[in-house]
């Protein structure tokens, strides 16, 4: 790889076409081989289960028409509504939409990018975007966030091309990407709008000086299409629950802790020295990018800084939480990246060039910044290999672990029971299977990875509702031939025998104060264990252990 001029956003002559598409091709490979990694093993958890609520109890016409108690997203829970009685549903098929958005942004953005980037700057944003922490996470995550991150960044440049050429075909690919964003998660609104305001005020400032409304004019229009198609979409659940978006609002507001909380999010790391590097890097990119195209830098950093404000401004729900704040505007975190690969490839062109070094070191200067960037993030602390419970906010709540509040907070209630030990000590990692029953799942109260931590066993969570309670929140009713989550068994299963396991954990004790209760019969359920497998194997405080495929 030869020396690049950072002022070439073709790419010259220095990395050919077949040389860079063959480099961009084992990035993808590893980026998709992360988020694809053991994905059917993970458990459902936490928001996952809004839209897969919305399918087990209502029907087309309720997805539709209401945002839904945590506002389930309504075409994903459409798309699962459809899914259900054609393929089923399971931990792939809830996922998939996020996989395929999470694989294909690490092509998208590159080539969306190619008017502005150079060739191996695309090649260092398409690795920063595969190690991406923030984005790894949620291409593994049944929420549309990285289906957004497609949606939202492609409706900036379309509406950038748009005001540029006046393209119709532009501009319906705007309005459609933002009304399909905002349908997805409402609060995306405030990314892709944003462009009003930087295109408005060049509209009016033109208008001023020589009486041309026709910028104006354009924005108009552009602007009642989108509320037409926003209105067809979002009408009818505004109508049923108009309250669903403004009880959002004005709910939280940022502290001194979030931004710089938000920047190490999207640097991938909680070490201070990496996400102020990763930040200074992005300004100087920024400065590169003035130099090389001012018209467009300057049309990014208006809607960027836009929709950040409005987000402060609008005290939207949790936005206290950098994780939140972030997740609001993750449609601009690949042109935060962007920056950042600018930087990162002018500074190395200009070290290596200031020192005379082989022009080699371009190439193992840039290989060994993303290694540094994956050891000092968080991804060497996700024990993949036999951890089901990767998605659970002990990991993505904060990358610093002494300011991770989950991690924090699990650790004042809750130490793994000694029994797990015991079957760490009886079998080899990944042997036995464990059913855990009941359970939360919250995060935040929801230990399971704790012990999965110290046990490396294989986890079913077991589904109670049929044996000793009714439905439950958190648990799929019986009945429902499409749900073939391989994570999860109902306790009555065990019980006549149709699924085994090695180990049953009904935990009666052990959750915090504050969490809600279950409301199950506990005393029914034990009775109908021990009926079926005897005394327990062992009993603590919290828990009895039931051994159900008995030694020999």
């Amino acid at each position: 790889m030869q020396a690049w001029g950072d002022g070439d956003a073709t790419g010259g002559a220095s990395l050919t076409k077949l040389y860079y598409r063959c480099l961009l091709f084992l990035i993808f490979l590893a980026g998709a081989s992360i988020r694809l990694y053991r994905i059917g093993d993970q458990v459902v958890l936490d928001d996952e289960w809004h839209a897969l609520n919305a399918v087990q109890y209502h029907d087309f016409g309720w997805i539709f028409t209401h945002f839904g108690g945590s506002n389930h997203s309504i075409p994903l829970a459409l798309l699962y509504e459809l899914q259900y009685p054609l393929t089923g549903l399971n931990e792939i098929l809830l996922r998939w939409p996020m996989l395929m958005a999470g694989c294909a942004i690490l092509l998208i953005l590159p080539y969306m990018l190619r008017h502005w980037l150079s060739r191996p700057e695309r090649l260092v944003l398409a690795a920063l975007l595969a190690i991406s922490p923030f984005l790894i996470y949620y291409s593994r995550f049944a929420r549309p966030y990285s289906v957004l991150v497609v949606l939202e960044s492609g409706a900036l440049l379309l509406a950038w091309h748009w005001w540029k050429s006046n393209q119709l075909r532009y501009g319906v690919g705007w309005v459609l990407l933002a009304t399909i964003s905002a349908w997805f998660n409402t609060p995306a609104l405030m990314v892709v709008t944003a462009p009003f305001v930087w295109f408005g005020l060049l509209a009016t400032l033109r208008a001023m000086r020589v009486r041309d409304w026709t910028g104006l004019k354009k924005l108009a229009a552009i602007g009642i299409a989108m509320l037409v198609l926003l209105a067809a979409l979002l009408g009818p659940a505004l109508v049923t629950q108009p309250g669903a978006i403004t009880r959002k609002v004005g709910r939280h507001f940022i502290d001194w802790d979030t931004l710089p909380w938000a920047l190490s999010l999207a640097s991938g790391s909680g070490r201070v020295w990496v996400f102020v590097s990763m930040g200074l890097l992005s300004l100087l990119g920024l400065r590169v990018l003035l130099r090389r195209d001012k018209e467009f830098t300057r049309y990014m950093l208006a809607t960027g800084l836009s929709a950040v404000l409005i987000l402060i401004v609008t005290g939207a729900a949790f936005s206290v939480h950098g994780n939140v704040f972030l997740r609001y505007i993750i449609g601009l975190l690949p042109f935060f990246l962007s920056c950042a690969a600018v930087g990162l490839v002018h500074a190395t062109v200009q070290i290596v060039h200031r020192t005379g070094l082989p022009v080699a070191m371009n190439s193992v200067t840039l290989v060994i910044a993303m290694v540094v960037l994956v050891v000092a993030g968080p991804i060497p602390d996700w024990p993949l290999r036999n951890n089901q419970f990767v998605t659970h906010q002990n990991y993505h709540f904060h990358y610093n672990w002494e300011r991770n509040r989950y991690r924090l907070w699990m650790d004042t209630w809750y130490q793994a029971e000694p029994f797990y030990e015991e079957i760490a000590a009886m079998h080899d990692e990944g042997e036995a299977v464990i059913v855990e029953a009941p359970w939360f799942l919250e995060s935040y109260a929801n230990p399971i990875n704790l012990q999965q931590e110290v046990h490396h066993q294989r986890v079913l969570i077991g589904f109670i509702n049929g044996v000793c309670a009714g439905p439950l929140y958190g648990e799929l009713t019986t009945g429902q031939p499409g749900m073939k989550f391989r994570n999860f068994v109902y306790l009555q299963e065990l019980l006549d025998g149709t699924r085994t396991a090695d180990y049953l954990v009904l935990r009666h004790r052990g959750m915090p104060e504050k969490t809600r209760e279950i409301e199950m019969d506990f005393n029914k359920c034990e009775q109908a264990v021990r009926a079926r497998f005897g005394e327990p194997w062992r009993e603590s405080e919290f828990a009895l252990v039931f051994r159900i495929a008995q030694p020999g």
